[in-house]
Protein backbone atom coordinates (compact mmCIF):
# COMPACT_ATOMS: atom_id res chain seq x y z
CA UNK A 1 0.00 0.00 0.00
CA UNK A 2 1.23 3.56 -0.90
CA UNK A 3 2.00 6.35 1.36
CA UNK A 4 1.01 9.98 0.88
CA UNK A 5 3.18 12.80 2.32
CA UNK A 6 1.78 16.26 2.76
CA UNK A 7 4.22 18.99 1.88
CA UNK A 8 2.30 21.62 1.27
CA UNK A 9 -1.56 21.22 -1.04
CA UNK A 10 -4.76 19.51 -2.22
CA UNK A 11 -4.56 18.91 -5.87
CA UNK A 12 -2.93 15.39 -6.75
CA UNK A 13 0.83 15.36 -8.13
CA UNK A 14 -0.26 12.32 -9.87
CA UNK A 15 -2.49 14.89 -11.81
CA UNK A 16 0.72 16.54 -13.22
CA UNK A 17 2.88 13.54 -14.04
CA UNK A 18 0.08 12.88 -16.17
CA UNK A 19 0.49 16.13 -17.72
CA UNK A 20 4.11 15.99 -19.41
CA UNK A 21 3.77 19.76 -20.58
CA UNK A 22 6.12 21.10 -18.23
CA UNK A 23 5.18 18.49 -14.94
CA UNK A 24 8.87 16.97 -15.02
CA UNK A 25 11.20 19.02 -14.11
CA UNK A 26 15.40 18.04 -14.26
CA UNK A 27 17.70 20.76 -12.70
CA UNK A 28 19.27 18.60 -10.71
CA UNK A 29 20.87 20.11 -8.18
CA UNK A 30 22.81 17.58 -6.52
CA UNK A 31 24.60 17.20 -9.61
CA UNK A 32 22.28 15.00 -7.64
CA UNK A 33 22.91 17.70 -12.20
CA UNK A 34 23.96 21.10 -13.03
CA UNK A 35 27.48 20.11 -12.02
CA UNK A 36 26.88 21.39 -14.01
CA UNK A 37 24.54 23.95 -15.91
CA UNK A 38 21.83 25.00 -15.05
CA UNK A 39 19.10 22.75 -15.72
CA UNK A 40 21.66 19.38 -15.43
CA UNK A 41 21.95 19.68 -19.64
CA UNK A 42 18.31 18.72 -20.18
CA UNK A 43 16.28 20.52 -22.94
CA UNK A 44 13.56 22.57 -21.11
CA UNK A 45 14.62 21.95 -17.51
CA UNK A 46 16.15 25.56 -16.81
CA UNK A 47 13.86 28.12 -15.37
CA UNK A 48 16.22 30.95 -15.65
CA UNK A 49 18.99 32.61 -13.38
CA UNK A 50 19.10 34.85 -10.25
CA UNK A 51 20.96 37.19 -9.01
CA UNK A 52 19.23 38.36 -5.99
CA UNK A 53 20.70 36.13 -2.88
CA UNK A 54 17.86 34.96 -0.51
CA UNK A 55 14.98 35.92 -2.56
CA UNK A 56 11.65 33.92 -1.71
CA UNK A 57 9.09 32.61 -3.87
CA UNK A 58 7.34 34.97 -6.25
CA UNK A 59 3.40 35.23 -5.69
CA UNK A 60 1.32 35.59 -2.44
CA UNK A 61 2.09 33.42 0.35
CA UNK A 62 -0.50 30.49 1.39
CA UNK A 63 -3.59 31.93 3.40
CA UNK A 64 -4.98 28.60 4.73
CA UNK A 65 -7.93 27.91 2.20
CA UNK A 66 -7.62 24.59 0.44
CA UNK A 67 -5.64 25.45 -3.03
CA UNK A 68 -3.28 24.48 -5.32
CA UNK A 69 -0.33 25.84 -3.58
CA UNK A 70 -0.49 22.77 -1.34
CA UNK A 71 1.52 19.36 -2.92
CA UNK A 72 1.58 16.04 -2.07
CA UNK A 73 4.44 13.73 -2.28
CA UNK A 74 2.59 9.79 -3.60
CA UNK A 75 4.60 6.75 -4.21
CA UNK A 76 2.52 6.38 -7.25
CA UNK A 77 4.41 8.97 -8.53
CA UNK A 78 7.84 7.03 -8.22
CA UNK A 79 7.13 5.06 -10.88
CA UNK A 80 7.03 7.42 -14.26
CA UNK A 81 10.02 9.43 -12.60
CA UNK A 82 12.25 6.27 -12.55
CA UNK A 83 11.46 5.20 -16.05
CA UNK A 84 12.26 8.75 -17.06
CA UNK A 85 16.00 8.58 -14.85
CA UNK A 86 15.92 5.20 -16.81
CA UNK A 87 15.71 6.41 -20.15
CA UNK A 88 18.39 9.23 -19.91
CA UNK A 89 22.03 9.57 -20.16
CA UNK A 90 22.66 10.51 -16.68
CA UNK A 91 20.41 8.24 -14.91
CA UNK A 92 18.69 10.25 -13.06
CA UNK A 93 15.83 12.96 -12.67
CA UNK A 94 14.06 15.95 -10.35
CA UNK A 95 11.04 16.71 -10.16
CA UNK A 96 10.36 20.11 -8.36
CA UNK A 97 8.20 21.16 -5.76
CA UNK A 98 9.33 24.94 -6.19
CA UNK A 99 8.03 26.96 -8.78
CA UNK A 100 11.69 28.29 -10.11
CA UNK A 101 15.44 28.84 -9.31
CA UNK A 102 15.07 31.92 -7.51
CA UNK A 103 12.56 30.17 -4.87
CA UNK A 104 14.16 29.64 -1.50
CA UNK A 105 14.39 27.01 -0.65
CA UNK A 106 14.47 24.46 -3.07
CA UNK A 107 12.29 21.20 -2.36
CA UNK A 108 11.94 18.51 -5.17
CA UNK A 109 12.40 14.74 -5.51
CA UNK A 110 15.94 13.35 -7.00
CA UNK A 111 15.43 10.02 -8.34
CA UNK A 112 18.49 7.79 -9.36
CA UNK A 113 18.91 4.73 -11.24
CA UNK A 114 21.95 2.28 -10.68
CA UNK A 115 24.95 2.98 -12.54
CA UNK A 116 24.29 7.09 -12.62
CA UNK A 117 27.59 9.31 -11.53
CA UNK A 118 27.47 12.25 -9.61
CA UNK A 119 30.47 13.84 -9.10
CA UNK A 120 32.16 14.78 -5.92
CA UNK A 121 30.94 18.62 -4.99
CA UNK A 122 30.32 20.77 -2.35
CA UNK A 123 28.56 23.81 -2.04
CA UNK A 124 30.44 26.79 -1.29
CA UNK A 125 29.62 29.97 -3.11
CA UNK A 126 27.50 30.66 -1.11
CA UNK A 127 27.92 28.74 1.39
CA UNK A 128 24.71 25.93 1.04
CA UNK A 129 23.83 22.99 3.35
CA UNK A 130 21.33 20.50 2.08
CA UNK A 131 18.99 17.81 3.02
CA UNK A 132 17.68 14.63 1.85
CA UNK A 133 15.32 11.97 3.12
CA UNK A 134 15.28 8.92 1.57
CA UNK A 135 11.61 7.37 0.24
CA UNK A 136 12.84 4.56 -1.71
CA UNK A 137 15.95 2.16 -2.51
CA UNK A 138 19.25 2.35 -0.84
CA UNK A 139 22.40 5.25 -1.06
CA UNK A 140 25.60 5.61 -0.51
CA UNK A 141 26.81 8.67 1.07
CA UNK A 142 30.33 9.60 0.80
CA UNK A 143 31.86 12.68 2.26
CA UNK A 144 35.55 13.46 1.63
CA UNK A 145 38.90 15.91 2.56
CA UNK A 146 40.12 18.93 0.65
CA UNK A 147 42.39 15.86 -0.90
CA UNK A 148 39.97 13.51 -1.97
CA UNK A 149 40.31 10.82 0.92
CA UNK A 150 36.95 9.57 1.92
CA UNK A 151 36.34 10.65 5.11
CA UNK A 152 32.34 8.99 6.24
CA UNK A 153 30.86 5.85 3.92
CA UNK A 154 27.39 5.49 4.73
CA UNK A 155 24.49 3.56 4.12
CA UNK A 156 21.13 5.28 3.69
CA UNK A 157 17.98 3.02 3.56
CA UNK A 158 19.07 0.43 6.35
CA UNK A 159 18.87 0.32 10.12
CA UNK A 160 16.87 2.85 10.69
CA UNK A 161 19.05 5.39 9.02
CA UNK A 162 15.88 7.26 6.92
CA UNK A 163 18.06 10.74 5.67
CA UNK A 164 21.26 12.96 6.40
CA UNK A 165 21.77 16.86 6.61
CA UNK A 166 25.20 17.64 5.10
CA UNK A 167 26.92 20.36 6.61
CA UNK A 168 27.41 23.59 4.41
CA UNK A 169 30.71 23.16 2.15
CA UNK A 170 31.30 19.73 2.37
CA UNK A 171 32.78 17.59 -0.27
CA UNK A 172 30.10 14.87 -0.92
CA UNK A 173 27.98 12.87 -3.21
CA UNK A 174 25.68 9.98 -3.28
CA UNK A 175 25.85 6.47 -5.50
CA UNK A 176 22.79 4.53 -5.79
CA UNK A 177 23.10 0.93 -3.93
CA UNK A 178 19.76 -0.26 -5.40
CA UNK A 179 17.99 -0.11 -8.78
CA UNK A 180 16.19 2.82 -8.11
CA UNK A 181 16.81 5.25 -5.12
CA UNK A 182 14.14 8.40 -4.73
CA UNK A 183 14.93 11.43 -2.51
CA UNK A 184 13.03 13.81 -1.19
CA UNK A 185 16.25 16.54 -1.27
CA UNK A 186 15.87 20.60 0.56
CA UNK A 187 18.38 23.49 -0.31
CA UNK A 188 18.72 27.10 -0.04
CA UNK A 189 17.79 28.97 -2.74
CA UNK A 190 18.50 30.53 -5.39
CA UNK A 191 20.25 27.66 -8.26
CA UNK A 192 22.83 29.57 -10.63
CA UNK A 193 24.04 27.15 -12.80
CA UNK A 194 27.82 26.92 -12.44
CA UNK A 195 27.84 29.08 -9.28
CA UNK A 196 25.63 26.68 -7.51
CA UNK A 197 28.61 23.60 -7.40
CA UNK A 198 32.08 23.71 -6.73
CA UNK A 199 33.77 20.37 -8.34
CA UNK A 200 37.28 19.20 -7.08
CA UNK A 201 40.17 18.52 -9.55
CA UNK A 202 40.53 14.79 -7.61
CA UNK A 203 37.65 13.73 -9.42
CA UNK A 204 36.65 13.37 -13.33
CA UNK A 205 33.57 15.28 -14.29
CA UNK A 206 30.64 13.68 -15.74
CA UNK A 207 31.07 12.28 -18.98
CA UNK A 208 34.99 11.90 -18.94
CA UNK A 209 36.29 8.57 -19.68
CA UNK A 210 37.31 7.82 -15.70
CA UNK A 211 34.00 8.29 -14.62
CA UNK A 212 33.12 4.74 -14.75
CA UNK A 213 36.12 3.48 -13.01
CA UNK A 214 35.68 6.44 -10.01
CA UNK A 215 32.31 5.48 -9.21
CA UNK A 216 32.79 2.12 -8.97
CA UNK A 217 35.93 2.73 -6.68
CA UNK A 218 33.21 4.48 -4.50
CA UNK A 219 30.48 1.50 -4.84
CA UNK A 220 33.66 -0.35 -3.33
CA UNK A 221 33.30 1.60 0.08
CA UNK A 222 29.86 -0.63 0.60
CA UNK A 223 30.81 -4.04 -0.14
CA UNK A 224 27.70 -5.98 -0.33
Amino acid sequence: MGFTLSVGGCFSLWDRLLRLNGALEVEEEMGLSGHEQAGHGVPGASRGSSGEQGRTRAGPPYNGSMSDSVQFIESKMFGPLKEKAQALPRLRTNYNFHSGNEDNPHRFLNVLARGTYVPPHRHFDPLKSETFLLLEGKAGLLLFDDQGKVTLAEVIGEDGRLGVDIPAGAWHTLVALSPYVVLFEVKAGPYVGRADKNFPAWAPHEGEAEAGDYLERMLGEFPV
